[in-house]
């Protein structure tokens, strides 16, 4: 039957009294009555207010109402239009507040968001600065590597010009120089071949120490390192480097030191 289906409360109590009104003047009419009795719109229409569940203290209220006072649909119909009313009231206001509450979450996300987008964008600013300055300083350390190899070498080779006598040791040493001065153009274009020549430079032109490797020879002690691959090299006191051809007791040609 038509009067067991569920009210929705959102289509307002005057339609739903009004339908159980009319429902129940139906089945009158099939039962031969002549009209439905208060008692029978009472509970109808109380049973699906109750059944909404949207209005326990109210239901509670009219329970607690002397009987007298609610015996007749009239008095149905006035005490539930009045409280209709006033939940319906709050039933708008809660939605009013949802939203305004809503706008500023949504507000308060749009602002967040802004601000991180910005961090993010000041990150990457400083990162890129940092990235930048890194590699000034990268290139600025290798081009002052190979400047002062270079000066090394055009000293050398000015030297071996004016001194060295012996051509088969100037054809070496200036292929030494070539090969030299070959890697040096190459880590001006690739920074990493900076580490390679600083090497170069702070361990075989460096003297020996009282605490470096020596060996025992027929001529003398001999001081040697090793290069990253295992290659043996000599200090030589006349070339003043470290060399892997000989030592200061097998020097051939003039020395360095007397050039």
């Amino acid at each position: 039957m038509k009067n067991q289906a569920k009210w929705d409360p959102t289509t307002g109590i005057q339609h739903m009294m009004n339908t159980v009104q009319d429902n129940l003047r139906e089945i009158a009419i099939m039962e031969g009555d002549v009209t439905y009795t208060n008692k029978e719109f009472i509970k109808t229409a109380y049973l699906k207010i109750a059944g909404t569940h949207q209005f326990v203290k109210e239901c509670d209220t009219w329970k607690l109402k002397p009987s007298a006072e609610r015996n007749t649909e009239a008095q149905f119909r006035e005490f539930w239009t009045q409280a209709y009313k006033l939940w319906h009231n709050s039933q708008q206001s809660l939605q009013q507040l949802g939203i305004a509450n809503s706008v500023q979450n949504q507000q308060k996300i749009q602002d967040l968001e802004r601000e991180v987008a910005a961090a993010k964008e000041e990150a990457r600013i400083a990162m890129t600065l940092a990235a930048q300055q890194k590699e000034e300083a990268t290139v600025a350390t290798a081009n002052s590597t190979i400047s002062s190899i270079t000066d090394i070498i055009t000293a050398a080779t000015q030297n071996s010009q004016q001194k060295n006598k012996d051509d088969g040791v100037n054809k070496q040493f200036q292929m030494l120089i070539d090969l030299i001065q070959n890697q040096c153009n190459k880590s001006n274009n690739n920074n990493n071949q900076s580490n390679r020549f600083n090497n170069y430079a702070n361990w075989k032109l460096k003297p020996p120490t009282t605490t470096d490797q020596t060996m025992d020879t027929p001529d003398g002690k001999v001081y040697w390192k090793t290069n990253s691959n295992g290659k043996m090299y000599y200090w030589c006191d006349k070339c003043s480097r470290y060399t892997p051809s000989h030592n200061s007791y097998t020097h051939k040609g003039p020395s360095k030191k007397s050039e």
